[in-house]
């Protein structure tokens, strides 16, 4: 009766593939985990450009809304960092492995064709900062126009006279707040 032993079948049991695929992992897991970090620390200073103190953003629809809009920025932008990263390792395999001596015409073609796509994803970044520049402007501008409304309202509710005297006093101090 023949055995046949497992570990010594090439393609079985290959602890340094295995390795391998685990350091791939790792490798790809802490990429992910700094675009997180960048995406998040580039948007929350571009947020915090705008919407600094409290008094902007005291109603509680207002902070729940950038909070939420923020959590899907970072999400966004941490992809596209994600795809530059793995790209330029991707870059640097290739150029690598033709320093080596492997010349193969497929590998200038995926050359080709990272840069390419490089270009394209550094512009996508490029392009959603600025979107999310100006949405913020909008945003902060949105607030102080409906904060100075509401200012506005109450101002003009307040100004309910009994009668001419009460209003003549009321302009007479304003005037004075002028002066």
């Amino acid at each position: 009766m023949n055995t046949i032993n497992i570990d010594n079948m090439e393609g079985f049991n290959d602890d340094n593939e295995t390795n391998n695929l685990s350091n791939n992992n790792e490798k790809i897991k802490k990429i992910k985990d700094d675009s997180d970090i960048l995406a998040k620390n580039l948007l929350e200073n571009i947020v915090n450009t705008y919407v600094t103190d409290d008094d902007t953003i005291n109603d509680t629809i207002n902070k729940k809304y950038i909070q939420d809009k923020l959590k899907i920025d970072t999400i966004l932008l941490s992809s596209l960092i994600f795809q530059l990263s793995v790209n330029n390792i991707e870059v640097n395999d290739i150029m690598n492995e033709t320093r080596s001596g492997n010349t193969k015409s497929t590998f200038y073609m995926s050359l080709a064709s990272l840069e390419k796509s490089k270009i394209e994803i550094i512009k996508q970044i490029d392009s959603f900062l600025y979107n999310i520049d100006i949405t913020y402007k909008n945003i902060l501008e949105n607030m102080n126009n409906e904060k100075e409304k509401s200012k506005a309202e109450t101002k003009s509710s307040d100004n309910n006279y009994r009668n001419t005297k009460d209003m003549l006093k009321d302009i007479l101090h304003d005037d004075d707040k002028q002066l």
